[in-house]
């Protein structure tokens, strides 16, 4: 099981719409030996545990590729303005999303010891699917 390299926001949006769903995002580049950690020791766990599926999804972008994505508005944007557009230069980053796009928790930079860093992860996600979960369909 592995993290979808996220390329249609647009589209997951409409899933997140509907099915009451918060957006969990890993910016992350190449060359970014944390950001492998952090997706092997936390985010890899999580998605095979079932505990978040009726929270979040969990995606990640690659800000360092050359490939385009759509936005939550259907416009299409590299994925260095997307990570500039949620102040995401240090890999890595984890923003808490909603259906529009809109942080919804505090960002998380970087990585550090397992331990502390998975509450830190999981409040961000409660206070993410507070919202989520309250607003209108």
């Amino acid at each position: 099981m592995e993290i979808i390299e996220e390329d249609d926001l647009q589209t997951l949006s409409k899933q997140m719409k509907a099915d009451k769903l918060g957006l969990l995002v890993m910016f992350h580049a190449s060359y970014c030996e944390y950001c492998e950690r952090l997706e092997e020791d936390l985010l890899v766990p999580m998605l095979r545990s079932g505990e978040y599926d009726e929270k979040i999804l969990i995606r990640k972008i690659q800000i360092d590729s050359s490939d385009d994505l759509v936005n939550f508005n259907g416009q299409t944007i590299t994925t260095g303005q997307i990570s500039t557009l949620y102040g995401a230069s240090m890999t890595p980053t984890l923003v808490f999303l909603d259906a529009n796009g809109e942080e919804q928790s505090e960002r998380i930079l970087g990585y550090t010891t397992p331990d502390f860093f998975s509450a830190y992860v999981d409040q961000g996600i409660d206070e993410l699917y507070k919202t989520v979960s309250t607003q209108p369909g």
